[in-house]
């Protein structure tokens, strides 16, 4: 069996301002290390704001896009989930703006959250090849319910083609997972013997002297007709 690990309980806070640099010239804010941002939902228009990217950057790491965050922003406290974070690369994780997603708490949401595998499995060790399905995995909860992620066990896989699926996964019973539960999570691979790599190896195999330049294809295309024959038989009887 797998096991949740533990949700965060805590409401994590962030301090953030109203931001009035927009456009191009929040590169200016970025250079002071203020990690331009916007905060909306269904009960709240966009507002343009603008917060510390170290505070940003430590409180991500503890809540994700599931964690609930309460945004202090003057004498208003609102409640989000982190929407999205661009980066300034598609390698690269420098947050460069972020989308806050405004919650109600009496009210269920879906996120994506990470899936972690730990333990060792026993398949693998006997050379057995890890093949997972999926990285991360959509649940319903209440904001604060949501978890931070969830772990895998994957030291109950002991044998070749042993599977944990959906349904194989534990979380809270105020958390709904809402993939369907025989989709497979993480599979163990035999491994590859001698003999199905050799036939690998010549189900791939090309024969060269098959092989026709793109001139000897039209050629072949070409219908044969007494001048085109008489013309070989010439540059033949040249040669």
């Amino acid at each position: 069996m797998t096991k949740t690990d533990k949700q965060i309980k805590e409401t994590l806070t962030l301090t953030v301002e109203a931001r009035t640099v927009t456009g191009k010239k929040t590169s200016e804010l970025r250079a002071k290390g203020i990690l331009p941002a916007v905060v909306y939902g269904p009960d709240l228009k966009p507002i343009d704001i603008q917060l510390s990217k170290k505070d940003f950057v430590h409180t991500y790491d503890k809540a994700g896009d599931s964690g609930l965050i309460e945004l202090i922003l003057g004498d208003k406290k609102i409640n989000v989930l982190v929407h999205d974070v661009s980066h300034t690369g598609s390698d690269s994780q420098e947050p460069i703006h972020v989308d806050f997603y405004q919650v109600n708490l009496t009210k269920a949401v879906t996120a994506e959250v990470p899936l972690v595998f730990v333990g060792e499995s026993q398949a693998v060790k006997d050379g057995g090849i890890l093949v997972k399905s999926m990285e991360e995995i959509e649940v319903e909860a209440l904001p604060k319910d949501l978890p931070h992620e969830i772990t895998v066990d994957i030291s109950i896989l002991q044998a070749f083609d042993s599977t944990i699926y959906v349904k194989d996964l534990i979380v809270p019973a105020e958390v709904k997972i809402t993939v369907h539960g025989d989709n497979p999570v993480i599979t163990v691979s035999a491994p590859i013997t001698d003999e199905e790599l050799k036939a690998m190896e010549e189900e791939n195999k090309v024969n060269v002297s098959e092989i026709k330049t793109e001139k000897e294809e039209e050629v072949a295309k070409e219908p044969v007709t007494e001048e085109s024959t008489a013309e070989e038989k010439k540059v033949t009887d040249n040669k």
